[in-house]
């Protein structure tokens, strides 16, 4: 596996089933690195939830709402819709 890549999702069952998200340590105009490879995320799945970056990443489900409520302060995030069948949009900041 490439350094820069990670697993999203791995099942399993009767199948397996690994989706792949590539993603560079500098994101612009993002500071820390947790928040970069959130953002990274975000990129490959807009409708991504909570647990999905934190596995991931390797954090917690808290941290990463709170990298998520500062990105969204600083105008980086931005929520579309309800919380169930929403998505993320990646403003300027």
């Amino acid at each position: 596996m490439d350094s820069g890549a990670l697993s999203i999702f791995q099942s399993s069952s009767i199948f397996s089933v690994t989706v792949m998200a590539a993603f560079s340590e500098k994101t612009e105009g993002v500071s820390g690195k947790t928040s970069g490879k959130i953002l990274a995320l975000i990129r490959e799945n807009n409708r991504i939830t909570i647990p999905g970056p934190a596995e991931v990443i390797g954090v917690t489900e808290r941290s990463v709402e709170r990298n998520i409520d500062k990105l969204k302060n600083e105008g980086i995030l931005i929520r579309v819709g309800p919380a169930r069948g929403g998505h993320w949009e990646i403003g300027g900041g």
